[in-house]
């Protein structure tokens, strides 16, 4: 579907005495080498000036022939070979001009051609004798083109008879007894031989004509030895040319009623042909060519009654061959030579006689504008435009949906940039055509047509022939360039109202136009230079202006889009970067590379890259047009596959072979059923969605809002019962805007998320259905309603909405509802409504058996009603409502509590009673007896005390140690003094065992009055104050020497010993830590990088699977196998495992961290004492001990400080600055391997440690010490 255009046209002229006769290319420099009245000249192709580089009549010392055969210059030794007719071979060195004859052949030279690799140089001599010769002219082999041998290769005949006894078709046996006629060579053959190469240089074929005067072609290898012959083929020409693939070579034949291509393999037998569009013996064909890709035929045709000349060049497609161009040159030049380069594949050198020109190809898809309804594509077929609205429909190639027929061979097709219908056809000799479309057969019908003519100033142009680069601006305006030497003339072509197009403005641009295109949001032009240079051209001032900065390489494609509110170029090399640029004063960025085809949509730009990936990118802004190259994804393509057009939701791509596939990207549906979903268009919405497979939840996650305010809408739209009852099928909980279609909705929205949203849209669509007056007809869509809530009631309404369907029947509504629910789930739900005809009508469409069903429900129908619906609710497990039912009935009290206990309803059943109901006491009995057995004692004692079971509840309080509580209850009962007492001694003994000192002595004091035993409490608690207040509140202040005055020396004694071992300790875990560090810092300067050797971590067998990864990177000694076996332990023996790393052994492998652990614990100890000692110092005071009491104050005082002061030598800056590893569910394996690999590196492992251990404890605040105790220490 790709149109071959000229993206380039340079045009310099010869002197006339200097006509070239013979050309080559320089490769490297790019000038031309010609031949030319026996001088070797050289073109610059930059400054268009000819200068002499070697003249033949001062080589008389050498040769005395100046007809040059065949020319070459040789890039790698800068050498120009040139082979002479009398056999001279000639080196000439490019810089010195020093001439070598390199060989001679006696008898001339006929024809000559180098190996693609310039390694090999084939002959054919005067006496056709062909000689193979290596590239420093050592001859390799020669053989007689006229040898009768066929080949190394010849055929192997398996003997199926003789000619005379075959098959010779409708004219009989007479066939094989005709004479043969005499073979006459074919009209215009110029008898010269002709070589071409393969494009491996493996294999070089010759043709000759052969003794018999018809052409023969014959392929030879690389070291000249005869391999195939090729069979007679009558009308043979003399065009010689191997495709550069290796699969055909090419030549052309004439025959009675046709001209034609035709093609050979490399074995010599033919293998396809197409027609030339020649009336037989009207041209004359000497050449033929391919271009270094294989992929464009060139045939160079002389009109025999005429001087004119034409060269046509030829592409193949879907085993279709088409004729993309038609170039015609002027009669009176004679000596029309053509070159394809051999580097650049879509460049032809052209001299004509005095005048060199290089045409640059490039491909391209024509369409109509993207603002146009019809994507029209128009593919050039040498006289006929093949036209196919793509829209309609994808017809692939060459089949079409219209044919346009021309009167000559087309150039090129433009469309309208606007919305008009309408197309131009520049034809090859000159004439324009314009069509547009009837909308009444809908088919393009013929505007006007006819030559240009000039209303301005001529400027030297002779016709349109070369013009090229054109462009539909406006609907009065074409433009075109014609290359004028080394720069162009841009011309400004008027469609007038009568038909006329006339030429009325030129403007001479300084440079040469690569590309041509329209700005999309004005009717200025963009024009590219072949420097990069952007320039942006006004056609109502005819004037052009800078347009942003150039680009970094000529770009053969050129597109503009508008990218937020700034009008942007794109542009795309043949190298495949695609470059964006903008009038804004910024450098033109690289938007990727790798790109093979573009398409601009209004929004989106898509891409298809090397990787056979297609890719669309929002046109939002810069920054996300810039981030396409770093982005991944787009959906996979045939290899090779082109972008031919998209239209809506479709992409039209074109397969290498040719056939054309269709895809619908899900970025451009998602945007189209944005536009949809925006308007509230639901029914075109769903539509799309059904079509496309996309999530129909979008619906509604689209926007939620506009969704619900919308309901009734989205019913009218969606009036197919059948797509709500979908669309309700397929609602889920998922948001897919965040999930699914993320990012078509990256840009952020604030639409308002529904967390119950299906439970939401099935009530609002529900209720929508039922205000239509047709409701009845929408039962499917209810009862999906119903469904997809999930919920048993709901499943129940859905029965009852089906038996009481009016226009569809009981068993159509059941059995829709039996495609959505289990018939046995449903059975269940009828059975709950108590409902039996129903249960029965349920059942029978089920794959249950009469005979088990039908006497259950019989059984059922004669039982009590609230007792049948208990049966009914406990059959179906459904206990609260079986108890509901059940405890309307108390003759079946007994069954009622023996559920209650096995379900545990106790709470249920509590309300269902009256609580002066002996029932009710039952039932709370029974809650308190479970309680006990839940150890939840206090709860049972109210549960007890409901149920008037006043001992049983005393009992329980006891339990609960709420003496409080017991003492109520003791007070209800007629309990003799000493039972009372008996109690309370019992309460104090359980009381003192948990450590309740307070409440045992408010016990002791309130309802036994025992003051000694109340004091001797408190001061077992270590409750000093309230122990001497009850002393001298109970007048025994003789209880202060016994018992409280004691226990504060006592505990006094204790505290100093525990003061005194914390820092004996602390001091001797400080210097052994201290050692360590030293240790560990010399082992380390004396090792250097061995303490990665050394640190090998045997805690590396506790980690994960995950941090496994990580410990690959460690050396190790310990085998992977141990490491295995062990990665699977719980969290809890892992933690275990590393307690027992953390020994306080000298010489352990983490003693260091194990003398922090050891630190931490005695500076937290003696920090929790602080408060005890204060009330101790006070008490101390109170009996006149100061100077223990200031002892003992200026004890803890001394070791605290002397730990605090310790604080930051303990808690080094280096062990306070380590990574912590993480192992928790924040984690990711990056992380735990950077952190496993800081830990490494220095050499400690402080995850070991508990997280409050790795900073020093907090040891602000002196509130505890007392200040009269200060002076005294």
């Amino acid at each position: 579907m790709r149109n071959l255009s000229v993206s380039r046209h340079i045009a310099l002229n010869i002197p006339e005495s200097n006509a070239f006769s013979q050309f080559t290319v320089d490769v490297a420099t790019g000038d031309i080498l010609g031949y030319s009245e026996k001088t070797v000249y050289k073109l610059s192709a930059k400054s268009g000036e000819v200068e002499c580089f070697l003249s033949l009549e001062e080589l008389g010392h050498l040769t005395t022939c100046y007809d040059i055969i065949g020319m070459n210059v040789n890039s790698v030794s800068e050498e120009v070979c040139l082979v002479l007719a009398s056999g001279d071979i000639l080196t000439v060195e490019s810089y010195s001009k020093e001439v070598e004859c390199v060989g001679s052949v006696d008898s001339g030279v006929s024809a000559v051609q180098w190996s693609p690799d310039e390694e090999m140089i084939v002959l054919v001599t005067g006496k056709e004798s062909i000689i193979t010769m290596t590239g420093s002219f050592d001859p390799v082999n020669e053989v007689d083109f006229h040898d009768d041998s066929f080949g190394e290769k010849q055929f192997i005949t398996v003997g199926w008879g003789k000619k005379e006894t075959q098959f010779h078709g409708s004219e009989g046996k007479a066939a094989a007894r005709a004479e043969e006629k005499p073979v006459v060579p074919s009209e215009g053959d110029d008898t010269v031989p002709r070589v071409s190469w393969r494009g491996d240089g493996s294999l070089y074929c010759v043709s000759l004509l052969h003794r018999n005067n018809f052409r023969q072609i014959k392929i030879f290898n690389r070291e000249g030895v005869l391999q195939y012959t090729s069979e007679y083929v009558p009308g043979l020409e003399m065009s010689l040319a191997w495709r550069p693939s290796g699969n055909l070579i090419a030549s052309t034949q004439t025959l009675p009623n046709k001209h034609q291509v035709i093609f050979f393999e490399k074995n010599g037998l033919r293998h396809g042909e197409f027609s030339l569009p020649f009336v037989p013996q009207e041209v004359h064909i000497p050449w033929v060519s391919w271009n270094c890709d294989s992929d464009v035929l060139a045939v160079l045709c002389k009109k025999k009654n005429s001087s004119q000349s034409f060269l046509q060049l030829w592409t193949s497609n879907n085993y279709h061959w088409y004729l993309k161009q038609n170039l015609l040159f002027d009669d009176n030049e004679l000596n029309l030579k053509v070159q394809w380069d051999i580097e650049i594949s879509l460049r032809l050198h052209v001299c004509q006689g005095s005048r060199y020109m290089r045409y640059d190809l490039s491909w391209g898809t024509d369409y109509s504008s993207i603002y146009c309804s019809d994507a029209d594509v128009a593919v050039i077929d040498g006289e006929k435009l093949l036209l196919t609205s793509f829209r309609n429909s994808v017809i692939p190639p060459p089949m079409c949906g219209e044919t346009l027929t021309l009167p000559a061979a087309i150039s090129t097709v433009i469309f309208s940039s606007s919305t008009l219908h309408k197309l131009c056809v520049i034809m090859c000799n000159g004439d324009l055509a314009i069509f547009g479309r009837e909308e009444v057969k809908n088919e393009h019908v013929l505007i006007s047509m006819g030559q240009l003519l000039w209303e301005c100033e001529n400027s030297g142009i002779k016709h349109c022939l070369n013009m090229h680069h054109w462009l539909w601006l406006t609907d009065e305006v074409l433009l075109s360039t014609v290359s004028v030497g080394c720069t162009s003339v841009l011309i400004n072509i008027s469609l007038l109202a009568d038909g006329s197009i006339v030429i009325r403005k030129t403007l001479n641009i300084p440079g040469s136009i690569v590309s041509l295109t329209k700005l999309c949001t004005s009717s200025a032009a963009l024009i590219q230079l072949s420097d990069g240079q952007m320039l942006k051209y006004l056609p109502s001032e005819n004037k052009t202006e800078q347009f942003g900065r150039a680009m970094p390489e000529p770009c053969t494609v050129m597109l503009t889009c508008t990218v937020g509110d700034t009008e942007c170029a794109l542009g795309l090399t043949n190298r495949g970067n695609l470059y964006v640029t903008s009038e804004a004063d910024r450098d033109p960025a690289l938007v990727s590379s790798g790109i093979t085809s573009v398409f601009v949509l209004p929004k989106f730009l898509l891409m298809v890259t090397s990787q056979h990936t297609l890719c669309c990118v929002k046109l939002e802004n810069f920054d996300c047009l810039l981030r396409a190259q770093h982005e991944k994804g787009g959906r996979r393509v045939e290899r090779g596959s082109r972008i031919v057009v998209a239209v809506d939701t479709r992409v039209v791509l074109q397969m290498p072979r040719g056939n054309l596939e269709t895809v619908t990207p899900r970025t451009l549906v998602l945007d189209v059923a944005a536009r949809y979903l925006n308007a509230a268009n639901y029914s075109s919405a769903f539509e799309l969605f059904r079509k496309q497979r996309i999530n129909l939840n979008l619906l509604f996650d689209h926007d939620p809002e506009r969704f619900l305010s919308n309901i009734d809408n989205f019913v009218e739209d969606l009036h197919n019962p059948s797509w709500l009852s979908l669309f309700l099928s397929e609602l889920s909980s998922e948001d897919v805007v965040q999930t699914m279609y993320a990012a078509s909705y990256s840009g952020g929205s604030t639409r308002k998320v529904f967390d119950d949203k299906v439970n939401l849209v099935c009530d609002k669509i529900r209720e929508a259905i039922q205000k239509r007056d047709d409701a009845s007809l929408y039962l499917f869509p209810v009862l999906t309603s119903y469904v997809r809530k999930n919920n048993k009631d709901d499943l129940a309404c859905a029965l009852k909405e089906a038996k009481a369907s009016k226009h569809i029947s009981v068993d159509e509504a059941l059995k829709y509802l039996f495609y959505m629910v289990d018939v046995n789930e449903m059975y269940n739900i009828a059975l709950g409504l108590y409902d039996f005809d129903l249960v029965t009508l349920v059942a029978s469409k089920s794959t249950k058996d009469p005979k088990e069903y039908l006497p259950f429900l019989n059984e059922l129908r004669r039982l009590e009603p609230n007792y049948q619906k208990y049966t009914i609710d406990k059959y179906l497990k459904r206990y609260k409502s079986a108890l509901s039912h059940i405890s309307k009935c108390p003759e079946h009290f007994d069954e009622c509590l023996e559920l209650i206990k096995t379900h545990k309803m106790y709470s249920e059943a509590l309300q269902l009673f009256n609580k002066s109901n002996d029932l009710y006491c039952k039932v709370a009995e029974a809650y308190a007896d479970y309680l006990i057995a839940e150890h939840k004692f206090h709860d049972a004692g109210i549960m007890y005390e409901r149920s008037k079971k006043m001992e049983k509840a005393l009992d329980a309080y006891q339990r609960s140690l709420d003496w409080q509580e017991a003492s109520i209850v003791l007070s209800q009962l007629n309990y003799s003094e000493n039972q009372e007492a008996d109690f309370w001694r019992n309460m104090v003994a359980d009381l003192v065992s948990n450590r309740r000192y307070t409440d045992a002595a408010c016990v002791l004091k309130d309802f036994l009055n025992d003051a000694e035993e109340t004091v001797a409490v408190l001061t077992q608690g270590h409750c000093w104050c309230e122990a001497v207040r009850i002393s001298y509140q109970s007048k025994r202040p003789d209880l202060l020497e016994t018992h409280v005055k004691p226990g504060i020396l006592e505990h006094k004694d204790h505290i100093v010993h525990q003061l005194n071992n914390a820092s004996k300790s602390f001091t001797t875990y400080k210097a052994r830590l201290a050692a360590v560090r030293e240790e560990k810092v010399k082992l380390k300067e004396n090792l250097g990088d061995a303490d990665e050797e050394i640190n090998v971590h045997p805690e590396n067998e506790l980690f994960s699977d995950t941090s496994s990864i990580a410990a690959s990177t460690l050396r190790t000694s310990r085998t992977d196998s141990k490491a295995s076996t062990r990665s699977s332990r719980s969290s809890k023996n892992r933690r275990k495992q590393e307690r027992k790393l953390l020994s306080l052994k000298e010489g352990s492998k983490h003693e260091d961290l194990a003398l922090v652990q050891a630190l931490h614990q005695q500076i937290t100890i003696c920090l929790n004492l602080k408060d005890e000692v204060g009330m101790l110092c006070k008490m101390l005071l109170r009996f006149g001990r100061d100077a223990d009491a200031a002892a003992l104050q200026h004890l803890l005082d001394s070791v605290l400080s002397e730990m605090q002061r310790s604080t930051d030598e303990i808690w080094s800056a280096d062990l306070l600055l380590q990574p912590v590893r993480s192992f928790g569910p924040d984690a990711t394996t990056n992380s735990i391997i950077e952190s496993f690999n800081a830990g490494v590196s220095s050499g400690t492992n402080l995850h070991l440690l508990e997280p409050h251990v790795r900073y020093p404890p907090t040891m602000t605040g002196s509130q505890w010490k007392l200040q009269i105790l200060e002076n005294n220490a």
